[in-house]
């Protein structure tokens, strides 16, 4: 019994030999004749070089992940539980992009605030941003946020590449006593 049963797990090993050699054979030449195919159309319609090596990396990578897919099938493997595993890992990494490009966007945009100086705390500054317009004095910088006390006392929170990206009017600058006619000639 336990000689068949021997047998039975080395005749299912040797037919997933098998059948993986097979399907990576039958993948590299998937692989040779596509690539064969595209070099071919690509001559008849004068492709660019850059957009055939393209297309010959995209349409390889489809193949091999093909390969890889029915090689997972083949071992028995539980596609379900590597699903689950591989949109986890994009989730979490898609989660990370989001975040870093946030919380860069927002530090770049405070040193810029910093440096180009368009106001300063105590304006009196307006956020044009169509009906989410905030109009205040400027309490506080920070390296995400810009706190503006409106004309009701409630603090605003205004993320700095918001600032960036909208227009912003200094109405008083309470820092400096600038002329705004200064150097224009009537």
């Amino acid at each position: 019994m336990n000689e068949d049963y021997s047998i039975q797990i080395m005749e299912r090993f040797l037919l997933e030999f098998v059948l993986s050699v097979v399907f990576i054979i039958l993948g590299y030449l998937l692989r040779t004749i596509n690539k064969k195919i595209i070099q071919s159309v690509s001559q008849k319609n004068a492709i660019r070089i850059e957009r055939r090596l393209l297309l010959e990396k995209f349409s390889s990578f489809a193949i091999t992940t093909f390969v890889v897919i029915c090689l997972i099938m083949v071992w028995g493997v539980n596609v379900t539980s590597i699903f689950v595993l591989v949109t986890s890992i994009l989730g979490v990494i898609g989660i990370a992009f989001f975040a870093g490009w946030s919380l860069l966007s927002n530090t770049f945009a405070a040193f810029l605030l910093f440096y180009a100086s368009p106001f300063k705390i105590e304006d009196q500054i307006t956020i044009m941003d169509g009906p989410n317009t905030v109009t205040g004095r400027v309490v506080d910088m920070t390296l995400f946020f810009v706190f503006i006390e409106d004309i009701e006392g409630n603090w605003v929170t205004v993320p700095n590449n918001i600032i960036l990206q909208r227009a912003v009017i200094n109405r008083i600058r309470k820092t400096d006593s600038v002329d705004p006619t200064a150097g224009l000639s009537t």
